[in-house]
């Protein structure tokens, strides 16, 4: 997917820090956040803000809240390709090498929620619209406990970084489990969900995979 592509220049660009380039993605961010019409402070400053509103959107009148968050973020990722050069970390954090005020973990929790929704809204969008009822619902009613694996996965890998992606594997195992009230399906949507975006930060991890004992139709 696009998203992914552009997530791979994230380290290889190498003018990235040319100025001007976070106005340009407020001004896009800010696109996405009107046409989902929630709050236009959502952004890299404030990732579980902006991460609360998109997913509880999902369950917004039905499958359409899908098709809205949809919508929404293609508007994003086409306008991302024309400022590929302002794309990624870097453009966030520093403009002509002076700090922006946008700390690393800031850029990276912003990336890793915009490649899920690049997920959700790609090779998950069939899963989450033949569940759509019970994983849209599953966003809202088991918020607090899918933040507790996000949680306890920084925690472990600031404590003991060295087995990272030990804890990888068990961030997605949790936002597994948590899915898995719906069915198999589902638990495969939220365990690749969870692993597609960890993966945009920890690519050294790519052993760690989604399976289920399962067989869609």
């Amino acid at each position: 997917m696009l998203l992914f592509a552009l997530l791979g220049l994230v380290c290889a660009v190498a003018n990235a820090d040319s100025a001007g380039c976070t106005a340009e993605l407020q001004n896009i961010n800010n696109a996405f956040t009107h046409s989902l019409n929630i709050g236009a402070d959502l952004n890299w400053k404030n990732v579980e803000g902006l991460r609360a509103a998109v997913e509880k959107k999902f369950s917004d009148h039905g499958p359409v809240g899908l098709r809205e968050v949809c919508y929404a973020f293609f508007t994003y990722r086409t306008a991302l390709t024309k400022y590929r050069d302002c794309f990624g970390v870097l453009p966030l954090i520093s403009t002509n090498g002076a700090a922006t005020g946008v700390t690393r973990k800031q850029a990276y929790d912003y990336y890793i929620l915009m490649a899920q929704i690049d997920y959700a809204c790609g090779g998950g969008y069939e899963i989450f619209t033949n569940q759509d009822s019970c994983i849209a619902q599953t966003f809202v009613t088991r918020k607090d406990d899918l933040k507790k694996c996000r949680y306890t996965f920084d925690d472990e890998n600031s404590a003991d970084g060295q087995n990272l992606c030990m804890y990888f594997g068990k961030f997605i195992e949790c936002y597994r489990d948590i899915f898995r009230n719906c069915n198999e399906e589902a638990a495969f949507f939220g365990c690749e969900y969870a692993r597609v975006g960890l993966h945009f930060h920890y690519q050294q991890c790519s052993d760690k995979f989604c399976f289920v004992n399962h067989k869609f139709t």
